[in-house]
């Protein structure tokens, strides 16, 4: 699968994200479209976790986050499926 762009932003995306290892996975409004392999692990840091700005503030996120939702556990096509058909139909 090919590499995620910005071309693909509009509102209301459900946007989903899995890690395991160097393997990182992208799903928008539940269809698989980012699959890579990093070159290194992503190196631990004393950094918080932020959404909707970087560390150093310089980068704002203009839009709104409706829910997060972080986990240790792996992401299957099928979860993410079945969630984004659950925002949605809450979204109606």
């Amino acid at each position: 699968q090919g590499d995620w762009s910005s071309d693909v932003c509009s509102s209301d995306l459900y946007i989903a994200a899995s890690k395991s290892h160097r393997n990182v996975r992208v799903w928008i409004d539940g269809v698989p479209t980012l699959r890579k392999e990093l070159e290194s692990e992503i190196a631990e840091s004393d950094f918080p976790l932020r959404l909707g700005n970087w560390y150093f503030r310089d980068r704002p996120f203009s839009g709104y986050l409706m829910e997060v939702s972080v986990s240790k556990a792996r992401l299957l096509d099928e979860e993410v499926a079945r969630r984004n058909r659950t925002v949605r139909a809450a979204l109606q």
